[in-house]
C-alpha cells in the first residue's frame, strides 16, 4: 500500500529514510475461522471445541508473533475438518458423489484462499474428487481446509519478508489488499462480490479503496470491530474469565455479565456505523441499556430485554468509563481496585503503560473491609510513600482513585463498605449505608482536580489528541498485526490530523 508524503520526523529518523514494516505471516484467528467456515460453507462449525484460545500480543489476538501453529494445533485443527466434513455429508449425503470439474474447484479455492488459485491448485484437487477410491468434492473440501493458504493470511508477491529498498514504495496486489481489508473490517476472508472488484481494477486508486471501505462499514458484518477489536480494545473480552463474589455483590449473575459484554459492542458498533466522534469513547450523552443494566445503573425502568441507545440519567455515566463491563474487569472479586483501573487508563485511553513493579513490594488485602478501618486511598497513600513504588503508582492510582465511586462491578455508590462489624439486622451484607465516605476530591496527573468520574471524563477531553493517538495505535496494532514503527508512527500522525479536521469522526481515521 501506497505511503503518503509526509513532512517531519518521529526523533531523527524520517520518514523517507525507512520503509514501512512488513505483513507478518500470520494464521487465522478462531473467530475468524468460525466466519470463515460459516460464509462458505453455511454452518455454525463449534470451532471452541477444537481450537484453543488464541493467545494475545500487543493487547489483541490478531498479532502476527503470537499466531502461529503448533503441532498440537493442527491435529486439533485437523479434526475440526473431519467435523466440517462431516457435517456437509449430513447436510446433503448428495455431495461427495456430485459432478466435480475445473470451473468448480477454480470457484471454490478462490473464495478459500482469497486470491486467483494457480493451475497445479487446481489440477491437484481435480485429481483427488476424480480419484475412484475417493470421496469425490468432500476430497476437495478436506485438502483445502488442511492446505496453509486457508489456514493462513498468504499474501500474493508484494509482500515479502525483506524490507522495500531505500525511498522505495511497494504496493501490495489487489487481492492482498481486499483480504486485508475483510479481515480488518468484516472479521473474516473477503466474499466472491470483494474478491470480483479486486479482479475488476478496483483497488487500483486510493480513493476507489476509500470508497470500498465506506461500503463495508455499512455492512453489517463490520460489525466484527466492534466484538474483536472493541472488546480486547476495551478489555471486556476478559469478562468471561472474571467472577465477582456473589456475597459482596449479589446484584452480579450470568444475565448481568453477558449484558456487560454487550454494551461495549453496541456502543461501538453505533459509533462506527453513525460515523461520529471518537471522542464520544470518552464522554457520551447516551448509553447502551438493556433492563438488566438499566436497573443497575439506577435508571428509570425499562422493560426491553435488547440492549437500546438512550438518553443517560448522570453525568458520570456515557462513555466507556463509565460501562459496567470495564470497571467490573478492572476490579478484584471482593474489592475495587485503583491500581488496575488506573493501568487500565493508561494502556487503553493513553498507549502508556507502567513498567511491571519491583520485586517484594508488597500487596493490598484482597478484601477492603479490614479491622484496621484504613480505606483503599489511604493504603495506596502509604503504598506511594515508598520510593520505589512513588514513580508509577503517583502516575496510575489517581486515575483509579477517581473512579472510586463506581463499586466492583460499577455500580454507583456515595460511601465505603464498612471496615468492620456484622451488617445491621436485615440488611445484606456489604450493606453501602454502614460505610464511611469514599475519597471525594482527587488531583489527577495532569493537574486537574476532579470529585469523581464527571470531572475526569472532563480532563481527558481536554486533551484529545492523546487519546486519539493511543486510539489510533491501538486500531492500527489490531488491522496490522503488529504495533507501529517509527514509520508508521509518522503515518498515524498524518491520518490523525485528517481525523481531527474531521471533527474526530471514526471513520476517517478507519
Amino acid at each position: 500500500m501506497t505511503r503518503s508524503a509526509v513532512s517531519g520526523s518521529v526523533g531523527s529518523v524520517q520518514s523517507s529514510d525507512m520503509g514501512p514494516g512488513h505483513a507478518t505471516l500470520r494464521r487465522m484467528t478462531r473467530r475468524q475461522v468460525k466466519r470463515t467456515l460459516q460464509e462458505l460453507f453455511g454452518i455454525d462449525v463449534p470451532v471452541e471445541r477444537f481450537l484453543p484460545r488464541d493467545a494475545s500480543g500487543y493487547g489483541f489476538d490478531t498479532t502476527g508473533d503470537t499466531l502461529f501453529v503448533t503441532p498440537l494445533y493442527y491435529e486439533s485443527w485437523y479434526e475440526c475438518v473431519e467435523f466440517v466434513v462431516a457435517a456437509l455429508l449430513a447436510k446433503d449425503p448428495k455431495a461427495a458423489a456430485s459432478a466435480v470439474d475445473a470451473e468448480r474447484v477454480r470457484a471454490f479455492l478462490r473464495l478459500a484462499f482469497s486470491d486467483e488459485p494457480s493451475g497445479s491448485s487446481v489440477a491437484a484437487r481435480l485429481e483427488l474428487a476424480q480419484a475412484e477410491d475417493g470421496d469425490g468434492w468432500l476430497d476437495v473440501v478436506r485438502a483445502t481446509l488442511l492446505s496453509q493458504e486457508f489456514l493462513y493470511r498468504v499474501e500474493g508477491e508484494g509482500s515479502s519478508d525483506q524490507e522495500p529498498e531505500t525511498g522505495t514504495v511497494e504496493r501490495i496486489d489487489a487481492y492482498a489488499m481486499a483480504s486485508r481489508l475483510s479481515f480488518f473490517l468484516h472479521g473474516s476472508r473477503p466474499d466472491e462480490a470483494l474478491l470480483h472488484r479486486a479482479g475488476s481494477h478496483e483497488f487500483d486508486s486510493d480513493a476507489s479503496v476509500a470508497s470500498i471501505v465506506q461500503e463495508m462499514l455499512d455492512d453489517p458484518r463490520s460489525r466484527s470491530l466492534a466484538e474483536d477489536f472493541a472488546a480486547q480494545w476495551l478489555g471486556t473480552s476478559e469478562l468471561r474469565d472474571v467472577t465477582p463474589d456473589v456475597r459482596r455483590y449479589s446484584a452480579f449473575n450470568e444475565g448481568l455479565r453477558k449484558s456487560m459484554g454487550l454494551e461495549v459492542v453496541e456502543f461501538f458498533d453505533d459509533l462506527v456505523r453513525q460515523n461520529r466522534s471518537v471522542l464520544e469513547c470518552l464522554d457520551s450523552e447516551y448509553v447502551f441499556v438493556d433492563r438488566r443494566l438499566a436497573k443497575h445503573y439506577g435508571m428509570a425502568e425499562v422493560k426491553h430485554r435488547e440492549l437500546r441507545r438512550l438518553p443517560r440519567e448522570s453525568v458520570d455515566r456515557g462513555g466507556v468509563l463509565g460501562m459496567a463491563g470495564i470497571l467490573t474487569v478492572t476490579s478484584n472479586p471482593l474489592r475495587t481496585s485503583p491500581v488496575k483501573r488506573g493501568q487500565w487508563v493508561l494502556e487503553r485511553i493513553f498507549h502508556a503503560p507502567a513498567p511491571p513493579p519491583p520485586p517484594n513490594v508488597g500487596t493490598l488485602p484482597e478484601d477492603d473491609q479490614q479491622k484496621d478501618g484504613l480505606s483503599l486511598a489511604e493504603r495506596l497513600a502509604t503504598h506511594r510513600a515508598r520510593a520505589s513504588c512513588s514513580a508509577c503508582h503517583d502516575q496510575m492510582d489517581p486515575w483509579g482513585l477517581a473512579l472510586e465511586r463506581f463499586d466492583g462491578i460499577g455500580q454507583w455508590r456515595e460511601l465505603e463498605l464498612p471496615a468492620e462489624g456484622d451488617p445491621a439486622e436485615g440488611e445484606p451484607e456489604g450493606n453501602p449505608e454502614e460505610g464511611v465516605a469514599t475519597e471525594s476530591i482527587v488531583k489527577l496527573p495532569n493537574g486537574w482536580e476532579v470529585p469523581g468520574p464527571a470531572g475526569m471524563k472532563a480532563s481527558l477531553i481536554a486533551e484529545p489528541e492523546r487519546f486519539i493517538e493511543a486510539f489510533s495505535s491501538a486500531l492500527f496494532t489490531y488491522a496490522v498485526g503488529r504495533p507501529p514503527t517509527l514509520v508508521d508512527l509518522q503515518e498515524i500522525e498524518a491520518i490523525m490530523g485528517l481525523c481531527i479536521a474531521d471533527g474526530y469522526r471514526v471513520r476517517t481515521l478507519i
